[in-house]
């Protein structure tokens, strides 16, 4: 079975930068995530990002290394990276599952952010 696509689509909110990540994020799909999300980290438009998950079927283990090494690139103090999934989602008990909610600041719901000019 082939993987589905991945298909990325920017939009700039009030709460800030969100990639709105849509189908598969697996081994094929993986690196273009990773330099969507770095790329949007590393830019310094933006104060904060938001890689919304919620249209993701499937994550496996490299889309959680793309989120990690995306992380790891951000700029110290000058941005802040936010993961919104769907509460019980495959992203969600993957990411959960391997502790990582709190360190990628996972988030269920966009409108509990405060505006990006209240940081």
């Amino acid at each position: 079975m082939l993987a589905e696509p991945l298909a990325i689509k920017p939009e700039l909110t009030d709460r800030g930068f969100v990639l709105h990540l849509l189908g598969e994020i697996d081994f094929e799909t993986a690196p273009e995530a990773r330099e969507s999300i770095t790329r949007a980290l590393t830019s310094g438009l933006y104060r904060r990002v938001i890689v919304d998950v919620r249209g993701i079927k499937i994550m496996d283990s490299s889309g959680i290394a793309a989120l990690l090494n995306s992380r790891k690139a951000m700029p110290t103090g000058s941005v802040e990276m936010c993961v919104l999934v769907e509460l019980g989602s495959q992203p969600h008990r993957i990411l959960a599952a391997a502790g990582l909610v709190v360190p990628l600041n996972v988030i269920f719901d966009l409108d509990k952010l405060l505006e990006v000019e209240e940081l």
